[in-house]
């Protein structure tokens, strides 16, 4: 549920309503680029970070931009413009919600899959792991 909180930091800080619309957790490219994004900012910001890895961030968050639009095959968005301020240019009240039980049906859809996988910690016959393998330490709780 962090990225939740995050994508709606992000929405909130940059005015990005326009560009991405509040059905981003049913979307799993926006999912893992909202991710990627995050665990970047994250990085930029800590004290290990270059000084130039905030500029760095800023840089990399404009062609994610132009991704979402493209990954917009529903058209969420419909690429129309909307005056700032407009009742289009934020996200209804339900969002939170929808996000959550959207988040949560993947985690779920996804713990079932490997259960399906797996017998006795085996894998099944015609399922492998892909070329690179379990990740350890992955945060999505099947690797």
């Amino acid at each position: 549920m962090w990225l939740i909180a995050w994508t709606q930091w992000l929405v909130d800080r940059y005015g990005l309503a326009q560009d991405l619309g509040s059905c981003w957790p049913a979307h799993p490219a926006l999912v893992q680029e909202l991710t990627a994004l995050a665990e970047s900012w994250h990085h930029a910001y800590s004290r290990k970070a270059d000084p130039d890895t905030p500029v760095r961030w800023h840089e990399a968050l404009h062609p994610a931009r132009h991704r979402w639009q493209g990954w917009d095959i529903t058209r969420c968005r419909q690429g129309q413009h909307t005056p700032p301020g407009s009742a289009d240019t934020v996200w209804s009240p339900p969002w939170p919600r929808d996000a959550e039980r959207a988040v949560t049906d993947d985690v779920n859809a996804r713990q079932r899959a490997v259960a399906a996988r797996t017998a006795g910690g085996v894998l099944l016959v015609g399922w492998s792991w892909p070329k690179w393998g379990p990740v350890r330490g992955c945060c999505c709780r099947i690797c």
